[in-house]
């Protein structure tokens, strides 16, 4: 696995790229609380271009603010900085990592080729405890 640190704002920023290769990227957002993966998801093994996966702020490898600063606009801005150091991408978001890739769906959508979202439940507030967990990609 290689590292990129990305300067961003008052942050450094690691990027991990967990598989190299020819054609689309795949940029993995992870959790909240969570890190990235340290090595491709199974399920991811079937995608044949880059894959990548950011450690929002705070998290992972990447440093920690002073003064906090873990709005959901500002982890959607170090997506942003990873989406301008790979360029065009689809994305993989997990939990909170779902919504900041929405977020950024929203915004880029000349950048971003696609979304899935595992694990979301934010948007589905009436579903039990039960109900949660591995949902499969959607």
């Amino acid at each position: 696995m290689k590292t990129i640190l990305l300067e961003h704002v008052r942050s450094r920023l690691a990027l991990h790229e967990l598989q190299d290769g020819d054609g689309q990227s795949l940029l993995i957002l992870h959790g909240l609380g969570q890190s990235s993966p340290t090595s491709v998801p199974s399920i991811d093994q079937v995608w044949q271009g880059p894959i990548f996966a950011l450690d929002f702020t705070g998290h992972g490898q990447s440093s920690v603010p002073a003064g906090g600063g873990y709005t959901c606009e500002a982890l959607m801005s170090d997506a942003d900085a990873a989406l301008a150091e790979i360029g065009s991408i689809t994305i993989l978001g997990y939990g909170l990592g779902g919504y900041v890739g929405l977020l950024l769906f929203g915004s880029r959508p000349s950048e971003v080729n696609g979304l899935a979202t595992v694990s979301y439940t934010h948007l589905r507030a009436h579903e039990t405890r039960e109900d949660r967990g591995w949902r499969g990609v959607r």
